[in-house]
């Protein structure tokens, strides 16, 4: 195979370019609705405390204030993906700090804040469990006595606060770790971090009459229509999610953080009411990316790697309710060494409850992790062998394709320049990642008319581009120009079904339901092949009229299982202040094989802004709590993001594929391909300069500056 660079190729505008870019889309907030009320929520100042009393008479008199609602007025509403533990609003007991305990309704949003800020809450403090370590030791605090959360599916407990479990086991990996001559041990650790789009959580709701009728900055329609009838106790059928742009999701806008509580005070009020969470909220009290640690084991024997262990420790947080398995554990077995041929794995995953926010989707909300960790272990692993780690990754290469990713690095990176440069000190690192897209289903409708081609969906675009996309496959298989085909996001109300803009799923799913649409619509037509003339369908569908058919398609569980992957792989040359421990990456060449491109300008987008994405998480972002539970990240302007002086060149390239643009079985994922492969090659590159080794994510100046100067003193004291 042989690599190309990744260029534009042919851009055709997307439909809605300009009004995304003048301020013309219309979002959530700008959903015109005279006489809405505001609505503010009043949140936790406790980690753990039982709820004594809520006094609300203070804001009830507050002119403006047309109701106070607390979770002993609503009794217990709670939502979740697979279990339904949180509370709308809290009852009788609060488990993090930021916790809603009650809901405020006014006439505009200043007094709605003002309010919120004159409930009375009363607690009694309760031992608080903030270290996931100490949640399932023997004797801890049980955060849920009266369930076990997933452990109450199967029998017994396993230990306290345990939110999920899952393993997985490849030959005999404990026997085989005694017949290795060198075994190495490594714990890396991760604090937590938000997606931090830049919309906030926003939504209208409208309650007065007897449909339900909500507009949501919220990517996963569907879900969010299950989650609202069991919330008002209704039929789904009485709730519609209209379609609205969405600014910005990266994992977050799957949970109805606002939208829930919006509900119940439009049903109390008799008015619809909006909100727009502050980003205070949106960061210390909406899901965050779970922290966490991993214990990686690995035997060599004769230089090979034989047997490979991992121990992974999620913190879970106060309520399952965001995880996005069953299981209640994020899915990562399997995924640190799934590059690799190691002949013998065992790996454990553990999500435990504790006194934090909880932990929800952050884009790859566990691989991202993972990534850091396992490749960062390969290059220790390396060294102790004293061996090019490239050399050591291409050997135990678990396929010829991921040894083609890092041939294509060491010819990217080979003249890159290391050692001491104008006092910085340069290192070259690199990583290999791979990432698949995830299950669902979706249905979509075709219409052809005189005047082109119609596609309603019922997934959201949540900026990734993917109506563009269905343009192209619409306009491929019916051969019809692009500019005729019009994609139209469906409320919930079209008689549509869809899974949701997430897990990278869309492009394979949504895209195996519009492929299908056109085989429908053809089939009507009555057409075999679409003639070679762009005009065909204009006087056809004259003759005999508006044509419409839907089609259902997805990737059920079963073939999720055995769907080809995306491989990447990441080289960066950093630089890191010996003085500071500042560290900046000043070139990188991401090598990608992802199948078929449907849409170039998409991808390198997706490439590019995972890149950065994954660039600003490795070194800046995380939540700080003031050390019992409580987020003090007060906003963007303390949680720092990267700007565009950290922004490194990018070269992209693309391994070429013979497979079928139009065969989606080969079709895999890029929208959380690229940010994976950040952490371990940027520790990796620190390594290579300053022979310190950062386990902890992110990769902050202090830290880094603290490895730097432990290998200083250890070269002093040797010497």
């Amino acid at each position: 195979m042989t690599g190309r660079p990744l260029t534009d190729g042919t851009v055709v505008p997307s439909a809605d370019h300009l009004d995304r870019v003048t301020g013309a889309a219309v979002y959530a907030a700008d959903v015109p609705c005279p006489g809405a009320l505001h609505a503010a929520l009043v949140r936790s100042t406790q980690a753990h405390a039982r709820v004594v009393s809520v006094d609300t008479s203070e804001a009830e008199k507050l002119p403006g204030v047309h109701t106070v609602l607390t979770g002993a007025s609503t009794g217990a509403r709670r939502f979740g993906r697979f279990t339904a533990d949180y509370p709308v609003l809290a009852v009788d007991r609060v488990l993090f700090a930021g916790q809603p305990i009650a809901a405020v309704a006014a006439t505009d949003r200043r007094t709605a804040l003002r309010a919120a800020a004159l409930v009375n809450v009363t607690y009694e403090p309760l031992p608080a469990v903030t270290d996931p370590a100490e949640a399932p030791a023997e004797g801890a605090v049980v955060l849920h006595p009266g369930y076990d959360g997933y452990t109450n599916r199967v029998p017994g407990r396993p230990a306290p606060n345990v939110q999920g479990s899952g393993s997985l086991s490849s030959g005999d990996a404990s026997a085989a770790l005694g017949e290795c001559d060198l075994v190495v041990t490594h714990t890396y650790t991760w604090d937590r971090s938000h997606s931090a789009p830049l919309e906030p959580h926003t939504c209208l709701v409208d309650a007065t009459g007897p449909l339900v009728h909500v507009w949501a900055a919220h990517k996963e329609p569907f879900k969010l229509r299950r989650d609202l009838a069991a919330i008002g106790g209704r039929d789904e059928s009485t709730i519609v999610i209209h379609p609205v742009k969405i600014g910005g999701d990266f994992g977050a806008k799957g949970s109805p953080f606002v939208e829930g509580p919006c509900l119940l005070l439009s049903e109390a009020t008799g008015r619809p009411v909006r909100a727009a969470l502050p980003f205070a909220e949106e960061l210390a009290a909406t899901g965050a990316r779970h922290g966490g640690s991993v214990e990686l084991r690995a035997g060599l024997r004769d230089g090979r790697l034989h047997a490979h262990q991992g121990r992974i420790t999620l913190d879970g947080g106060a309520f399952a309710a965001l995880k996005p398995m069953p299981t209640g554990v994020l899915p990562l077995l399997g995924f640190a060494v799934g590059a690799y041929d190691v002949p013998h794995v065992e790996e454990t995953t553990l999500g435990v409850y504790t006194n934090n926010v909880p932990g929800g989707h952050v884009r790859s909300p566990g691989e991202f992790q993972l990534a850091f960790a396992a490749e960062s272990h390969i290059d220790e692993l390396a060294a102790e062998l004293g061996v090019d780690p490239l050399e050591f990754r291409r050997e135990h290469a678990a396929h010829a394709e991921t040894a083609g990713i890092v041939d294509r690095l060491a010819r990217a990176s080979a003249s890159w320049e290391t050692g001491e440069c104008d006092g910085l000190l340069l290192g070259v690192g690199h990583s290999v990642f791979h990432r698949g897209p995830g299950p669902g289903e979706s249905t979509v409708r075709l219409r052809a008319t005189t005047g082109g081609v119609l596609l309603d969906v019922g997934v959201p675009d949540q900026g990734a581009g993917s109506y563009e996309l269905f343009r192209r496959i619409v306009s491929d298989r019916l051969g019809v120009p692009v500019d005729q085909v019009v994609v139209t996001g469906a409320g919930t109300d079209a008689g549509l079904t869809d899974a949701g803009a997430g897990a990278s799923r869309v492009t394979v799913v949504v895209g195996r339901a519009t492929a299908a649409a056109c085989g429908e619509l053809l089939a009507a037509l009555e057409v075999a092949q679409p003639p070679d003339d762009p005009g065909w369908l204009g006087p056809l569908t004259a003759a005999r009229g508006e044509v419409t058919v839907s089609a259902t398609a997805g990737v059920s569980r079963q073939e999720f299982r055995t769907l080809r992957a995306g491989l990447g792989g990441l080289a960066v040359q950093a630089a890191v202040d010996p003085d500071t421990g500042v560290t900046r990456v000043l070139r990188a060449h991401l090598v990608a094989d992802i199948g078929p491109v449907l849409n170039p300008p998409a991808v390198r987008g997706q490439f590019e802004g995972g890149f950065v994405f994954g660039l600003s998480q490795t070194f800046y972002e995380r939540l700080i709590t003031d050390g019992d539970g409580a987020i003090v990240t007060t906003g963007l302007d303390s949680y720092k993001l990267a700007g565009h002086c950290d922004i490194p060149p990018l070269e992209i390239e693309l391994v070429e594929s013979a497979d079928d643009p139009r065969d989606f079985s080969a079709i895999t994922a890029v929208g959380e391909l690229a940010n994976l492969g950040v952490p371990g090659a940027v520790a990796n590159a620190v390594t290579r300069a300053t022979g310190g080794r950062v386990r902890h994510l992110p990769l902050t100046a202090e830290r880094v500056l603290a490895a730097l100067t432990a290998t200083r003193d250890s070269a002093h004291t040797a010497s």
